[in-house]
C-alpha cells in the first residue's frame, strides 16, 4: 500500500511539473501588439481581420492604449469588450503632455519605454486633423482640431520611438530593438511624419490644386480625389465615406524588393483625408505617391526596417467583405467596398500587406 501511495505521489508531482512547464511555455510564447486609440470601431475592425485570417497572428495578446485626456469615452470600448467576451486589454496612460514637451522626455516617457519593452509592435489609426502648432505652422481655416490631447500623446510616443529633427541628440527607443513593428494608417502616417519633424499640407484641394469650391474639386480626375466631396453637397447616410483611387509604387521600394507589388501595377486604395505629408520627417522615405505624384501615399524608414506609413485605410474591414454596400454619389447604384477595391485591382495588394505585418510579428 505504501509503495502504491509512493507511485501515486510521484505521478502527481510529475503531472504538476508538466502542467507548470506548459503554462510557463504558453506564457513565454505570448506576445503583445499595441493598438492606439482603441475605439469600438478600431477593436471591431481588427478583431474581424484576425478572425478571418487576413491578419493571422499567433500567440498574441492585443492591448489597446489610450491617453487619459483624450476626448473619446473608452468606457464604451470596455463595455464592448466585456459584452463580446473579447481577449483584449485596455490600458490608460496618464501624464502631462503639451505642445511644449512633446519632443523629448516628459511624464509619459517611462510608460512609453515600458510599453515598448512589453510589446512587439504598435498600430496607429486614422482620425482628425493634427494641431499645426505641433509642426510649427499657423492653422488653416479648413483645419479642424477636435482632440488635441490625442495628438500630443501619439506624437510624443512616436517621437520617443523614432526620434526626429526636433532633437538630433535624442536616442530613439527603436535603437534598442530596431526590428520593432510600427504601422500608421492615414492620421497614423501623418502623426509619424510630424513626430519625426515633418510638416503637413493642411488642405489638398486648396494648397495643391488651388481650388476652393467643391464643384471645381469634383471636376478633378477621380484619381486625384482623396475623399468623397459629394458629401459636402448632399449629406446622405448611405454615401461612401471615402474615394477609391490608384497609387504609384516607387521603384526599388520595400514593396518591390519584397515582392509585394510592382511599380508597373497601380493598386486601388480607399482614402478619406484632406491633409497630406509635405516635408518628410527624419529617416522617412517615400514609398508610394498619387498617380500625379503630388500626394505622398506611403512612407517607410531608412534606418528601422519595419516602420510603415500608409495614407489610406487597409484596416477597413469592409474591404474584405461583400456585406455592406454604399453609394459613391447621391441616388447612385450601391456597391460593396470589396467590389470597388477589386475593380481597382487593389484587393490582393491589401491582403499582401496584412500577410507581411503578420509575418513580421509572428517571427519575433
Amino acid at each position: 500500500m505504501k509503495k502504491q501511495l509512493f507511485y501515486l505521489f510521484t505521478l502527481v508531482i510529475l503531472f504538476s511539473q508538466l502542467a507548470s512547464s506548459q503554462t510557463n511555455n504558453s506564457f513565454e510564447s505570448q506576445r503583445t501588439l499595441l493598438l492606439m486609440h482603441p475605439t469600438v470601431g478600431t477593436i471591431l475592425g481588427m478583431t474581424e481581420l484576425i478572425e478571418k485570417g487576413i491578419f493571422s497572428l499567433k500567440n498574441y495578446t492585443i492591448k489597446g492604449i489610450y491617453f487619459d485626456k483624450e476626448a473619446y469615452d473608452y468606457s464604451v470600448s470596455e463595455t464592448y469588450i466585456t459584452e463580446n467576451q473579447l481577449q483584449i486589454k485596455l490600458e490608460k496612460i496618464e501624464g502631462d503632455i503639451t505642445e511644449r514637451n512633446l519632443f523629448g522626455k516628459n511624464e509619459c516617457s517611462p510608460q512609453f519605454l515600458r510599453l515598448f519593452n512589453e510589446s512587439q509592435g504598435v498600430i496607429f489609426f486614422g482620425g482628425p486633423d493634427i494641431p499645426p502648432a505641433i509642426y510649427g505652422e499657423k492653422t488653416n481655416t479648413l483645419t479642424v482640431i477636435t482632440d488635441p490631447c490625442r495628438h500630443y500623446f501619439e506624437s510624443s510616443f512616436l517621437f520617443n520611438l523614432l526620434g526626429g529633427f526636433q532633437d538630433s541628440n535624442f536616442i530613439p527607443l527603436l535603437d534598442k530593438k530596431p526590428d520593432y513593428l510600427i504601422v500608421g494608417f492615414c492620421l497614423g502616417m501623418q502623426t509619424m511624419n510630424v513626430a519625426t519633424g515633418g510638416t503637413m499640407i493642411q488642405d489638398i484641394p486648396q494648397e495643391v490644386y488651388k481650388l476652393t469650391n467643391v464643384e471645381d474639386i469634383l471636376n478633378l480626375p477621380s484619381e486625384n480625389l482623396h475623399r468623397n466631396y459629394n458629401s459636402n453637397i448632399k449629406d446622405t447616410p448611405e454615401l461612401f465615406w471615402g474615394n477609391i483611387h490608384p497609387i504609384k509604387i516607387i521603384e526599388r521600394s520595400w514593396l518591390e524588393r519584397q515582392g509585394i507589388w510592382k511599380p508597373t501595377q497601380y493598386p486601388g486604395v480607399v482614402s478619406s483625408h484632406h491633409q497630406a505629408v509635405e516635408k518628410t520627417g527624419k529617416g522617412l522615405r517615400i514609398v508610394a505617391t498619387s498617380m500625379d505624384g503630388k500626394i505622398i501615399e506611403s512612407l517607410d524608414h531608412t534606418k528601422f526596417p519595419n516602420v510603415y506609413g500608409f495614407q489610406f485605410h487597409p484596416e477597413a474591414s469592409d474591404i474584405y467583405s461583400y456585406s455592406n454596400s454604399y453609394q459613391t454619389i447621391a441616388k447612385g447604384e450601391k456597391t460593396s467596398l470589396r467590389s470597388m477595391i477589386e475593380k481597382g485591382n487593389g484587393y490582393d495588394f491589401h491582403l499582401a500587406l496584412w500577410k507581411k505585418f503578420a509575418e513580421i510579428l509572428n517571427n519575433k
